[in-house]
């Protein structure tokens, strides 16, 4: 697990560099959340999940047809220091959280497969600041996952703000190890899946719609594939 952890926080060292960012935000990740629930954990960074459906159902990403492959393009969404925060079990101030909670990325590396347009977008969080003690620490197993949204690749809003599940039991939560495939070493469609794309083709479908594509719902949901 150690040399997953250090893997993540080199890709996020190239992230935070990268100037004239797009932002994920995860200060309205409760926004689903009653005010009478009692919340124990701030969300301070995981992974965005891009991925389509093929004509099987499978979550995919690539390019279909021509990199098309099972699974969610996995890209390391977290800042340097909540990292390092997270696997010494460090303590995050209140206006440290504010700056871990917006966190830049790029898809550049994903784009190089050649994927392209719409696909779905959820965040998996993973590493957390207890607010009870301020602690931060990286749930290896538990998967908290976003509501779908639709996101162009090629045209990304300047932030977008993932908001958990709360409620969906088929969507909200999972328990797997995530240890992702590694980067591919060559960009090549597979033989059988993710050859043609049936959705999305559109940022505008309502909630339950999003729901239905909710990647614990899907085949290969968990077969990360990291960029």
């Amino acid at each position: 697990m150690r040399h997953i952890l250090h893997a993540i926080a080199a890709l996020s060292l190239v992230l935070a560099g990268v100037s004239g960012c797009t932002f994920v935000s995860l200060q309205q990740y409760y926004a689903r959340v009653g005010p009478t629930v009692p919340i124990d954990v701030d969300p301070i960074g995981g992974y965005m999940l891009l991925y389509w459906i093929d004509a099987d159902g499978t979550a995919c990403h690539g390019l279909p047809g021509f990199s098309g492959q099972p699974g969610p393009a996995a890209l390391t969404v977290a800042r340097p220091a909540a990292i390092q925060d997270a696997i010494g079990g460090g303590f995050v101030t209140a206006a440290q959280l504010k700056d871990d909670q917006l966190i830049p990325y790029t898809v550049s590396d994903y784009l190089k497969s050649n994927a392209a347009g719409y696909h779905f977008f959820q965040f998996d969080n993973l590493l957390w600041r207890l607010r009870s003690s301020a602690q931060a620490f990286r749930d290896s197993a538990d998967h908290h996952y976003s509501v779908p949204q639709v996101l162009d690749v090629d045209h990304r809003p300047a932030t977008v703000s993932p908001i958990y599940a709360w409620g969906d039991t088929a969507c909200d939560a999972s328990q797997f190890l995530a240890v992702g495939d590694g980067p591919l070493a060559e960009q090549g469609q597979h033989p059988t899946k993710c050859r043609v794309k049936t959705a999305p083709f559109s940022v505008t479908m309502g909630e339950e719609v999003l729901m239905s594509y909710c990647l614990k719902r899907l085949p290969e949901g968990t077969r990360y594939q990291l960029y």
